[in-house]
């Protein structure tokens, strides 16, 4: 069984839930998902073991999560480019990563396609349909999203926007890193090499 896009959004909101309370129900109405895939996300994140059950709570298993964020996600789903779009920013046109890599004259804007968006640039394909509705009403998901989108995008990203101004990919994995596994761990290398486990 491989995982499904949506199992991803899931993983990545337990993340931002942290240690909060949540239900199903809870779960599926933020991410625009139904009740069954919420579950459905639930038994294959356990099945994958980047969750845990613990008093009967599923809890991330941070570093086998944050391997797959490097290292998985962005062959499964690898980016999907598009034409100038109306739309959300993500990747390195998005918080955090714009403050590291400011746009400069002649730098296309990366955005998620969305008819009444506020930004324009090149479209990329979110990575489930229902995660730029999710990330409007959670700015920790938000953010979790586009660290991930500029590990997908990977090279083409680099190219596009870190020319002379350093590697966004990598610095994307670095804060990834610190969010998922914590402020104190550092992503050692991340093409091929583990960050160090929590």
């Amino acid at each position: 069984m491989s995982l499904k896009p949506q199992d991803v959004l899931v993983a990545l909101k337990l993340v931002s839930i942290g240690d909060d309370q949540w239900s199903y129900t809870q779960l599926s109405k933020s991410l625009g998902i139904s009740l069954g895939a919420s579950h459905n996300a639930i038994s294959h994140l356990l099945s994958a073991g980047l969750i845990y059950e613990k008093d009967e709570l599923a809890i991330p298993s941070r570093q086998r999560l944050y391997d797959y964020l490097v290292h998985g996600v962005p062959s499964q789903y690898y980016p999907q480019r598009g034409p100038i779009v109306r739309g959300v920013l993500t990747a390195a046109s998005a918080p955090p990563l714009v403050a590291l890599f400011p746009p400069t004259l002649g730098d296309v804007a990366v955005v998620w396609p969305v008819a009444n968006g506020r930004a324009q640039g090149a479209a990329l394909e979110p990575l489930y349909r229902t995660a730029p509705k999710a990330a409007a009403e959670d700015a920790v998901l938000y953010e979790l999203l586009t660290l991930v989108d500029a590990v997908r995008m990977g090279q083409a990203e680099q190219r596009d926007r870190a020319v002379g101004r350093g590697d966004v990919r990598r610095k994307a994995i670095d804060i990834l890193g610190e969010r998922i596994l914590g402020p104190k761990k550092k992503a050692a290398k991340s093409d091929g090499v583990e960050a160090k486990a929590p």
